[in-house]
Order: structure tokens, then C-alpha cells, then sequence
């Protein structure tokens, strides 16, 4: 997932994103979820608690599911807050 900004899309808002997002995450064959925050300089933190709360949930049904998050120098603000966050609410793996 190409968390790049943390903002909700009214053409896509992130309700029904992160609702399908936990979906596809509880597919058979899909180990691990990786969301990359590389590029996400910021903007509301609150948006991405629609996304994390559906990947705990599909992790929750599935125990080997993998969740990983990414960061890079690029990485600010309201995006390192979730980044931080999704590896403290979720005990993800936060490369970076």
C-alpha cells in the first residue's frame, strides 16, 4: 500500500479503501501486507486509523499474516506519526 499522504481522496475516500484493503489482506495466498510511508510528508494522522484498524483486524483472523511498513528520508510529519504508530498498534515490522 502507497500511503503517500495523509489525506482522504474524494474519489476514493479512505473508508471504503481501507475497507478493501482489509479484504484483499485476508485473500488466501497473501502473507504479508507491506504499507510504504516512504514518500508521505504528512498531513491529518487520523485519516490512517480506517487503514490500520482493517489490517489488525485481518491479522487478527489470520495469525500469519505478515504486516510490514516502510520509511524513508522523505518521510515526515503526520507520516512518521503513523508509521510510528502502525508499528506500535500493530507490532508491524517499520524498515527505514
Amino acid at each position: 500500500i502507497a500511503y503517500n499522504r495523509a489525506t482522504d481522496d474524494p474519489a476514493d475516500p479512505i473508508e471504503p479503501f481501507a475497507e478493501r484493503v482489509g479484504r484483499a489482506a485476508r485473500e488466501p495466498g497473501i502473507r504479508r501486507v507491506v504499507v510504504d510511508f516512504r514518500l508521505n510528508s504528512g498531513g491529518n494522522s487520523g485519516y490512517f486509523r480506517f487503514i490500520e484498524r482493517e489490517l489488525v483486524a485481518a491479522r487478527d483472523a489470520r495469525r500469519d499474516l505478515v504486516l510490514v511498513g516502510i520509511i524513508g528520508r522523505r518521510t515526515f510529519s503526520s507520516g512518521l506519526w503513523n508509521a510510528l504508530g502502525f508499528r506500535r498498534n500493530t507490532a508491524a515490522t517499520l524498515y527505514g
